[in-house]
């Protein structure tokens, strides 16, 4: 039995597997081994549960930048989690990711609050309600990728709701949603979060953690 809108610890009673789910990659995979157990003989049936309108789920964007992947994995389990579009920002002259350049000229660059070109994205502002910024913590600020799509879309970003997650390997965040919350024209985020090296030391404690952001996005 398919039961859409159940929480995690609902997952598992009377022999029934139900599915917390969601317009994601992961719904349609949950819909195709259903579709596999009904050919195998096995009585499938689909029970949808509402926890809210469909029409009240809030479109969604998810503006990032990412160097080393980390930063492209939280956006990935935004995604599957909420339905999200994900937009990622790739400047034309690619940051150096390795070694003492790394730091250096991406610290430089994220001090002198450089805008640098980025690579051509198609996206309608006007199409979604809130937008989430994603990004690496950078000198204890965010990365200027962000800053020059702010600069670009500054009258698109007015009276959105706005939420951003931060991924670092020591420290800043919360110095970095101060000057992204400044840089944007706002005094806070409606919900924030702060990974650490998501991808590179992924666990199942990081990946909770992250369900929890995304829970708190779909509230």
């Amino acid at each position: 039995m398919n039961r859409e809108g159940m929480q995690d610890e609902e997952a598992y009673t009377d022999f029934i597997a139900y599915f917390p789910d969601a317009p994601t990659e992961r719904g349609i995979k949950h819909i195709r081994e259903l579709i596999k157990a009904k050919k195998a003989g096995y009585q499938c049936n689909w029970l949808r549960k509402y926890t809210r309108s469909e029409e009240s789920v809030m479109k969604t964007l998810v503006v990032y930048y990412s160097l080393e992947g980390n930063t492209e994995y939280v956006a990935e389990q935004i995604k599957e989690a909420t339905g999200a579009d994900l937009l990622k920002l790739v400047p034309k002259k690619a940051y150096h990711d390795k070694g003492f350049a790394k730091f250096f000229w991406g610290g430089k660059s994220a001090i002198m609050a450089e805008k640098p070109a980025l690579e051509a994205y198609d996206v309608d502002l006007t199409a979604y309600e809130r937008i989430i910024f994603g990004f690496p913590v950078w000198a204890s600020t965010f990365t200027p990728p962000i800053r020059t799509f702010i600069e670009d879309n500054k009258d698109g970003l007015k009276g959105k709701k706005l939420a951003a997650f931060a991924c670092q390997s020591g420290s800043g965040a919360e110095k970095a949603f101060a000057k992204l919350a400044k840089t944007v024209g706002i005094d806070d985020f409606e919900k924030k979060a702060i990974f650490i090296d998501p991808k590179a030391k992924k666990s199942e404690d990081m990946d909770a953690k992250i369900g929890a952001f995304c829970k708190a996005l779909n509230v």
